[in-house]
């Protein structure tokens, strides 16, 4: 079975929900409480037939930054040279990176999320916006 997602990500302790195609929320009831591994048969059968993916935040203590303020977007990339950063269909930026720190933030004047345990963003490439992938 084909695996979208990407291997810096294809680790055990990190969690993952079932997206539909060209949505961006999770669907099953609970998915913070049951996150899926990587390898889940269920997770990889719902790629298979064209479904997206979240990644959780918390789960293995990764946190991603998700970024909508453009102005932002060039000093954060030199922060996070150094790790996974994914840009999104609207050309904001998903940052992944592991922290303790634990709680969720929205960032002032709608310049995007911390996001650190039970929210999720769509994983990179996953279809979400009239065919374009993250």
């Amino acid at each position: 079975m084909e695996n979208k997602i990407p291997k810096q990500l294809q680790n055990e302790k990190f969690g993952f929900c079932l997206v539909l195609k060209e949505k961006k929320a999770a669907f099953e009831i609970e998915w913070q409480k049951n996150p899926y591994k990587f390898n889940d048969k269920k997770l990889l059968n719902h790629l298979k037939v064209g479904g997206n993916y979240g990644v959780v935040a918390g789960v293995g203590n990764l946190r991603i930054l998700d970024i909508d303020d453009k102005k932002l977007i060039k000093k954060f990339d030199e922060i996070f040279k150094d790790t996974l950063v994914v840009e999104t269909v609207s050309g904001n930026r998903h940052y992944y990176f592991f922290s303790d720190y634990d709680d969720n933030h929205v960032l002032a004047n709608d310049a995007g999320e911390y996001r650190a345990k039970n929210w999720m963003v769509v994983g990179p490439g996953c279809e979400v916006k009239n065919g374009k992938k993250i």
